[in-house]
């Protein structure tokens, strides 16, 4: 009589393919949250940049200043919008907290702005010039 032989895993093999899983695993981790938090600041960065080109649409459609209010939950309104950042986020302390669009979709002086993110230290900064146009963001550090 043949005896069959089993096919499948042993325990050690099951055990050692575990063990090299959790080490990928733990190698992923920390990337990832990295990750998480460029997108997080690129999100935040995203978002100022489109309300400051919204509210300069809106100043040169209208014809009126129209303002842009950073770190505030407020509502908008006709005359001006409100931005937050997102997540992990915050609005650097040297950077202005209000810009103004006059209405021809400019604004009084450069304004330069800097969102980082609180872990990492990592930042995007961007000015908008006094034609109202937002000049290159520059990746940088908090």
């Amino acid at each position: 009589m043949k005896m069959r032989r089993n096919r499948g895993f042993t325990l050690i093999e099951m055990l050692v393919t575990i063990a090299v899983l959790a080490i990928i695993a733990s190698m992923a981790v920390p990337a990832f949250a990295n990750l998480t938090r460029a997108q997080n600041l690129n999100r935040s960065t995203s978002e100022l940049i489109g309300k400051i080109q919204e509210a300069r649409m809106k100043a040169v459609m209208e014809r009126t200043t129209v303002t842009v209010a950073l770190n505030s939950a407020a509502a908008d309104t006709p005359t001006q919008l409100n931005w937050m950042p997102q997540g992990t986020a915050v609005l650097s302390g040297t950077s202005a907290t209000t810009i103004a669009f006059l209405l021809n979709g400019g604004v009084a002086a450069d304004t330069t702005f800097e969102v980082c993110a609180i872990a990492g230290g990592n930042s995007r900064e961007f000015t908008v010039s006094r034609m109202g146009v937002v000049q290159r963001v520059i990746e940088g550090t908090c």
